[in-house]
């Protein structure tokens, strides 16, 4: 259970969220739109908004392979939507699908900081690596879901491994949380 004023915290943080979704949608195309119906936001960016941090990544994941293999045609075939991609910075070292802008195999990145992940789709969050990553907004139902583990460790600022999570985490990954002064949990 949240206490009142976690519960009040939580409301906040959907707030600014719908906010931010609104204002980063708005940059694109409507024709956009329907690809967003049933996607999700998550990762990182619940962590920083609960810690009043600056969010580094909107990470957007769409419904399903059929909807992600539709957004990539769509937004390489219209060039309205190709125009509000993020160009590709010097010293960027993956390949990119699209000459000088940011769409890779694993995600659009839009100018504005939206990213859309392509690699995988919505059901990738159970995976997680870490608890923390894990809440998300649901753009359909406008629904927050955070777990009391996943604020905790938020809050605490706590690597905890989520245990659905089979892979070994990258040590690379584990010492940018320490660079971010966030704790090894249990």
């Amino acid at each position: 259970m949240f206490s009142d004023d976690e519960r009040a915290e939580i409301e906040s943080v959907k707030g600014i969220v719908q906010k931010k979704l609104r204002e980063l949608l708005s940059d694109l195309p409507t024709d956009t739109y329907p690809f967003f119906k049933e996607s999700i936001l998550t990762g990182g960016c619940f962590a920083s908004l609960f810690l009043d941090e600056e969010v580094h990544d909107w990470d957007v994941y769409l419904r399903d392979s059929v909807t992600i293999s539709r957004f990539e045609s769509f937004v390489m075939s219209d060039t309205p939507t190709l125009n509000e991609v993020a160009d590709v910075t010097s010293g960027y070292m993956t390949i990119t699908n699209v000459d000088g802008k940011l769409v890779t195999a694993n995600a659009i990145t839009f100018k504005n900081g939206l990213q859309v992940i392509v690699k995988t789709n919505k059901k990738h969050r159970e995976d997680f690596d870490f608890i923390h990553c894990m809440p998300y907004f649901d753009m359909k139902t406008q629904q927050l879901f955070i777990s009391r583990a996943q604020y905790d460790c938020i809050k605490r600022k706590q690597l905890v491994k989520n245990p659905a999570h089979q892979q070994t985490i990258s040590k690379h990954r584990i010492e940018k949380f320490i660079s971010r002064k966030w704790n090894i949990g249990a």
